[in-house]
């Protein structure tokens, strides 16, 4: 990620934010503007954990 990403990156409005399409347990970073105006920029998704996946468990097809 480069600083013109988060100056170029799709525009979500705080009001909207529920419903912005806004990936769920990835860690990433964001910008907040005031029209052309930086104002902060923070990350998000710092405690995620990775799991391994339960194969015992798992419909996929065993390798033979």
């Amino acid at each position: 990620m480069t600083i013109s990403d988060l100056e170029t990156g799709e525009l979500h409005r705080f009001a909207n934010f529920a419903a912005a399409a806004v990936p769920k347990n990835i860690a990433g970073v964001y910008t907040i503007w005031d029209a052309d105006q930086f104002i902060y920029v923070g990350i998000g998704g710092t405690r995620i954990r990775y799991t391994e996946p339960d194969y015992a468990n798992s419909s996929l097809p065993t390798i033979p």
